[in-house]
């Protein structure tokens, strides 16, 4: 705000100003007092919250550093202070305090001081032992840095909190978690670091947060796992006023019952009138006198209090300006009026904000100018930034030019330093030296720069950031932030559009390199002696997912999409490997929104297209149509190969790369979006399209040939017989496994969700897979194609091929071969998915003994590797147990399933399989005539939802998958377990109470089926073994409901609300629901179900039950001996 030249000496902080200034008031004192008051309870072992309510304008944070800066509690409390929450990264404001608590023990500064010796040249290593942690007492080695259990999972904090840099030594016990596993098991160890932290220094300990309401999501739940603990802990938060309520992670609620959390709000006040004045004469006590400043009224400052009123950083902006000038002015012409010199000042002073800045920037000299927008740049959405890069990058700029090529990493080529027109070249170079001297390079010189910096700090428009406090792990010098945010938007606006372009890509650029040279410093071979060396003192990170990020914005930012894609899908896979799906997820949107412009630019290229090509399009085109659901985007239409030659530059790696984004973002969304197999199946056709239109003429020729009779056309033909020369045009794709997901994950989402494809669509996409996979000509792509198959002929009523392609799929599988390439190429072992839903095919058609032989192969499998580091095989095991619970073998059913809700990470099947594990143990208890507690689940809530009276025909994913790979759905599960909680209160003395409950579980139960046979596919053949199963319960339970309401009327003349409207008919549509059951099960050939439709008309009680043994005497005439003789019929009576 103040002139460059300023009086000499007067180095103001405002930010100090403010905070004295609340430091002397009341409110804090007597607030810090309390705190005070509270932490020396020796006895209180229970953590306490303090929010402090209000904003950046009244000085909200200046209120809270007030409140950590009394003596009183500086000098009584261990104060812990967290990183402002800038960006929404895990654990990012833990960052600080995490690096300050492990930099205090002795085993981790010896490893840095080791690592030094072997990695010289790392910027990352550098800043961390410029870090104050290394100034303090240690810990000596030996002290455990957490409780002994949570050792070997130390350095899942390198990744999480230093992105990759290996502070800690690694483990195999990190080495062998599941992705899934690690988010929480991460929270688990900085949990435990944090409290045993806490426990050796012996005090009190004051955790600050200024910003508590914009806490990572991961953040927040380590926060509440530490409100949840027994320990002395004094919670400091800050929190937007404009929240109506608590910010969601310090509710009550989300805290253990015995945890009586105590949050006690304080709404810090604006500004008022009176308030600004005082703040307005504080902030100039050192350069006026008291007696000056008793003579300033508040009506001389009427105005400037009226506009600034709430505003404490404005205000003490304004007075520090007043200040400079009246030095100037005194400097100049001796004594002044101090009253007529503010007046002066007043008047000439702008008011809005914006024209505030410009008057600043006017006052600065054209370096500090051209720095502070520079600065803009670098330290786009609030990230630090180095001395180093301003100077790369002003060294960039004095060297310019406007030729040159980019690499696909996005880096100039070695023999060019020019920057490409296409990316801003033509940038207006002069920053106000002569006209003689057009560059910036008399900046470097001296000490020129380091002073131009110093004066944007002095002149309050960056800061210095403490290296803990700091956001990139690559750091190589002093680090900066912009104090405002508000203020770095105005800069960066006062800049031409290719400036910015032209400076995002030299930021983009500098960290690429840095980026390269953290990842080169790699242990020397005669320096390790051994391999435990090479295990405990690991190499330097290659990649780095938040500076991957960072690289990949800017040069988003200088539209450069190529590598602004290839770096946000590096940056998502990182993240994805340690479980951070939802962030891998945003970045991998980024990454499809770079490819999408990519292609766009290409399709609006006017080339003169080979006829060749022009009919490979056509030909393209025409089989997208067949398998899609929907128009192709018009962009996709107009291209051929030599637009995404020239669109990607000749670079078939990139491009190939990709591919594979698209791939992996169709299966994130259709995991995560509501909806998502939507837009998953367009991104898999997208990918589709993309591979044929690149692949070699020789490959395409060959796959459509083969598919001849599924296109019918000639142009096949003429496309093979004048295919072009490819021996000078290496664009182009021979190897067809890059797109083996996309044809995988399409055919999954056709066969599990409400798409619609019909079975034109499906066939004709399934014998593409099966021509494509055997260009490939490797096992793991023929168990995957003999899957497709299988399940393809199931879903269509082919059960004989169904279980033929089944049985050859257990002649070539070989697990240790096989399971974890196609875990890793297709996402799941999907050889054990397929033998799992044969099996339970098999056993409705009363064969037995092949069930029985499926289940064994399955369990053969189990024993190869723990199940429950496979989430495939931890699925299988669900599979398994609902089988045994079909046959009542009910021990092994809760053997099987053990374990499964208690795995450490989330899987698609996990609910189902948590169903089962609930279901196989209460019907194990009631076999044994025990009863138990319970439920686990809240089944009965859907009693209160729109599904009494509707059907929900968007369900998800897993709902439609479980019924088409399992014997039984979801929803079939849960009216399962209601039914056996009914069964269980049977067991308690009978009582009105009991009687209520049970007929409120049989009708959670009934709407539950409504759920799944409501559905408009839920008769089709892949899922007709759920619906018979859903059928034949509901009769049971229809039946139930009919005695339970007659026994309840009869023995206390009470009656339960008829919410389903079946009260009086619940015995007719109960026979109705078994004969259509046993209609379907002879015209399919379930003999397995027409068993079960015999026993219960046997049991009915409203029939002869000559007419249920008649039908079970049928079925056992059309079972094979073989398999009678395998199959415990007394079992299943019993």
């Amino acid at each position: 705000f103040v002139p460059n030249e300023r009086a000499a000496g007067k180095n103001h902080n405002e930010q100090d100003d403010v905070v004295t200034f609340y430091m002397q008031k009341p409110d804090v004192v007597n607030l810090v007092d309390g705190i005070v008051q509270i932490c020396q309870d020796n006895t209180n072992t229970q953590p306490r919250i303090t929010l402090i309510q209000g904003n950046e304008t009244n000085g909200k944070d200046a209120f809270i550093s007030a409140i950590l800066k009394q003596p009183r509690l500086f000098n009584s409390s261990l104060i812990l202070e967290a990183n402002k929450c800038y960006h929404d990264d895990p654990f990012f404001c833990f960052a600080p305090i995490i690096s300050r608590i492990l930099l205090s023990f002795g085993e981790v500064q010896e490893r840095l001081e080791e690592l030094k010796k072997r990695h010289k040249r790392s910027s990352a290593l550098a800043s961390f032992l410029a870090t104050s942690g290394f100034k303090t007492d240690l810990y000596p080695c030996g002290v455990d840095i957490v409780p002994a259990e949570l050792r070997p999972y130390l350095s899942l904090i390198n990744d999480f909190v230093f992105k990759g840099f290996p502070l800690l030594n690694s483990s195999l016990e990190v080495k062998r978690m599941k992705d899934g596993e690690k988010v929480d098991k991460c929270i688990e160890v900085l949990h435990g670091l944090i409290l045993q932290f806490l426990e050796l220094r012996q005090e009190p300990g004051i955790l600050c947060i200024s910003d508590i309401d914009s806490l990572d999501r991961y953040s927040g739940r380590l926060l509440r796992r530490i409100m949840n603990s027994k320990v002395n802990l004094h919670v400091i938060g800050g929190q937007d006023d404009s929240s109506e309520a608590l910010v969601d992670f310090v509710r009550p609620s989300n805290f253990d019952n015995d945890s009586q959390v105590n949050i006690r709000a304080v709404s810090l006040p604006s500004l008022d009138r009176r308030a600004t004045f005082q703040l307005f004469l504080w902030s100039l006590r050192n350069d006026l006198s008291s007696d000056d400043r008793g003579r300033i009224n508040h009506n001389d400052v009427h105005d400037m209090i009226f506009q600034l009123s709430g505003d404490a950083h404005g205000c003490t902006r304004l007075a520090h300006a007043f200040g400079t000038q009246l030095s100037s002015e005194r400097q100049s012409n001796g004594s002044v009026d101090v009253l007529e010199c503010l007046k002066c000042f007043l008047s000439t002073t702008p008011s809005d904000f914006e024209e505030v800045l410009l008057f600043r920037m006017d006052k600065m000299s054209p370096e500090e100018q051209m720095l502070l927008k520079i600065a803009s740049i670098a330290g786009f959405d609030s990230y630090c930034f180095s001395q180093n890069i301003l100077e790369a990058i002003l060294l960039a700029l004095s060297q310019h030019g406007v030729s040159g090529e980019v690499d696909e990493a996005g880096n100039l080529n070695d023999e060019q330093c020019d920057v490409p027109m296409s990316i801003g070249g033509n940038v207006p170079l002069s920053v106000g030296a002569s006209e003689e001297v057009n560059q910036f390079s008399y900046m470097l010189q001296d000490d020129k720069f380091e002073q131009t910096l110093d004066s944007l700090v002095s002149q309050k428009f960056l800061e210095e950031v403490n290296i803990e406090m700091s956001d990139l792990s690559s750091l190589d010098s002093a680090m900066y932030r912009f104090r405002s945010a508000r203020e770095q938007s105005v800069v960066n606006g006062l800049m031409l559009n290719d400036q910015k372009r032209r400076i995002h890509y030299e930021v983009a650029g500098y960290y690429s390199k840095s980026l390269t040279r953290g990842g080169s410093d790699i242990l020397s071979q005669e320096n390790d002696s051994s391999v435990s060396d090479m295990t405990s003192m690991t190499s330097l990170p290659a990649t780095d997912w938040e500076l991957t990020h960072i690289i990949a914005l800017h040069y988003d930012l200088a539209e450069v999409p190529i590598p602004a894609m290839l770096n946000y899908f590096e940056s998502s896979s990182q993240l994805a490997s340690l479980g951070v799906r939802d962030k891998a997820h945003g970045r991998l949107l980024s990454a499809y929104l770079m490819l999408e412009k990519i292609l766009h630019d290409a399709a609006t290229q006017e080339l003169e297209v080979d006829e060749h090509l022009f009919q490979r399009r056509q030909l393209v085109g025409c089989m997208v149509q067949t398998i899609g659901n929907g128009e192709m985007k018009e962009s996709l239409k107009v291209l051929t190969r030599d637009h995404l030659h020239l669109a990607f530059s000749g670079d078939i790696v990139a491009f190939t790369k990709g591919l594979q984004m698209l791939m992996k973002f169709g299966q994130s969304t259709g995991t995560i979006e509501e909806e998502g197999y939507l837009f998953g199946s367009e991104l898999y056709l997208q990918t589709i399209l993309l591979v044929l239109l690149t692949l070699e003429d020789g490959v395409f020729a060959t796959l459509t040939t083969g598919l001849s009779s599924y296109l019918g056309q000639q142009d096949i033909i003429q496309v093979k017989r004048d295919k072009g020369d490819d021996d000078d045009d290496e664009f182009c794709l021979d190897d067809l496994t890059v797109s083996f997901p996309a044809f995988s994950g399409l055919l999954t989402f056709y066969r599990d969700s409400p798409i619609g494809a019909n079975q034109v669509q499906e066939t004709f996409l399934a014998s593409m897979f099966v021509a494509v996979t055997k260009e490939a000509n490797q096992v793991i792509h023929e168990l995957r194609t003999k899957c497709i198959l299988s399940h393809l002929y199931l879903k269509h009523g082919n059960v004989a091929k169904a279980l033929e392609e089944c049985e050859g799929i257990k002649e070539i599988y070989d697990h240790d071969l096989h399971s974890l390439e196609l875990v890793t190429m297709y996402g799941m072992d999907w050889s054990i998915v397929c033998i799992g839903t044969m099996a339970s095919t098999y056993l409705f058609q009363g064969r037995f003994a092949a069930a029985r032989h499926n289940i064994e192969f399955l369990e053969e499998q189990l024993t190869k590797l723990d199940e429950f580091a496979s989430s495939t095989k931890a699925m299988t095991r669900g599979t398994i147990a609902s089988y045994y619970l079909l046959l009542r073998e009910f021990e092994k059913a809760a053997e099987m399933s053990k374990g499964i809700a208690e795995t450490k990470y989330g899987f698609f099947f996990k609910p189902f399989g948590v169903l089962v594990e609930e279901l196989a143990n209460r019907e194990l208890s009631l076999d044994q005539k025990k009863k138990f507690d319970g439920p686990d689940s809240n089944l009965l809530d859907i009693l209160s939802t729109d599904a009494v009276h509707g059907v929900n025909l968007k369900r998800s994913m897993l709902s439609q998958s479980a019924e088409t790979l399992c014997d039984r759905g979801i929803e079939a599960l849960q009216a399962s377990v209601c039914f056996v909680v009914m069964r269980n209160l049977e067991l308690h003395e009978q009582s009105e109470e009991v009687l209520m409950r049970q007929i409120r579980y049989c009708q959670a139960g009934l709407v539950y089926l409504k759920q799944t046979l409501g559905q408009t596919d839920a008769n089709n053949h892949e899922r007709r073994k759920n619906f018979l199963a859903c059928l034949f319960l509901r009769a049971t339970l229809l039946r139930w409901h009919h005695r339970l309401q007659e026994q309840l009327q009869h023995s206390y003349n009470e009656h339960v609300d008829d919410i389903l409207g079946i009260e009086g008919c619940e015995v007719e549509t109960a026979k109705q629901s078994l004969d259509e059951c046993y209609e379907l099960s002879v015209i399919y050939s379930y003999p397995f179900m027409q068993l079960l439709v015999g026993k219960s008309l046997v049991d009915f009680g409203y029939v002869d039950p000559s007419e249920g043994d008649k039908l079970m005497q049928k079925a056992f005439s059309s079972i094979d001996p073989a398999d009678v003789a395998v199959f415990s019929w007394d079992k299943i009576c019993q």
